[in-house]
């Protein structure tokens, strides 16, 4: 339900009756990160890890919480050892596709994503992270029907929205890159960088006035 200081309290109050209990732990960095404190998440991360070494789901949250912290964080050794010690944990494939797909490895996320999808079935970010990679190849209509699709299992994710308005854009479709824009901007007002596509495809179209 999004209640992570309640989440948070229930945990704490696990760890003091089990303290060897390391999901806890992990769960406790999950809600942090929610949160968005990714020091506080890192650090009880860390401590699932330090508890069980071989516990999988850690890793991927230390690479999710430095990632909050740094976007452009190397991840992919964490990411690589969470595959190898819990190979069934969809989670894993799927962040460490979104890694690949920021390093331009588009084979490598393609390949992730597919792990991913056998774990996460009907994932919408398994074919929002698709596009992603696709859009980045320059395949279009693939980042398109990925997208899509992506939309259809969430229609209220706010970056498919965005993202379906680059692939138009990119693909010179500006009325419908313009219309999912507008769609996005509506309720995501704090991102200024898209109104800038918004700006610059609106001069493309002629529409001087909604440029300004």
């Amino acid at each position: 339900q999004g209640n992570w200081d309640q989440a948070i309290a229930a945990r704490e109050e696990v760890v003091k009756l089990g303290p060897e209990n390391v999901t806890a732990y992990y769960y406790l960095g999950e809600a942090h990160r929610f949160k968005d404190d990714p020091f506080t998440a890192q650090s009880y991360y860390t401590e699932a890890v330090n508890r069980d070494p071989d516990f999988g789901p850690a890793y991927v949250g230390l690479a999710r919480a430095q990632l909050l912290g740094n976007p452009n964080a190397n991840v992919l050794p964490l990411l690589d050892e969470a595959v190898q010690l819990a190979p069934d944990f969809g989670e894993a494939y799927l962040e460490r596709a979104r890694v690949k797909v920021r390093d331009n490895d588009l084979a490598g996320a393609v390949t992730d994503l597919g792990k991913a999808d056998e774990f996460l079935t009907g994932s919408p970010l398994v074919y929002y992270y698709l596009a992603q990679a696709r859009l980045k190849e320059g395949n279009h209509d693939r980042a398109l029907e990925a997208a899509q699709q992506a939309l259809e299992r969430d229609v209220t994710s706010l970056p498919t929205y965005l993202l379906i308005g680059q692939i138009h854009a990119a693909m010179g479709n500006y009325e419908e890159a313009v219309r999912y824009l507008n769609l996005y901007t509506e309720y995501a007002p704090e991102d200024t960088s898209s109104y800038v596509e918004l700006g610059k495809l609106q001069f493309t179209l002629g529409n001087y006035e909604a440029t300004v």
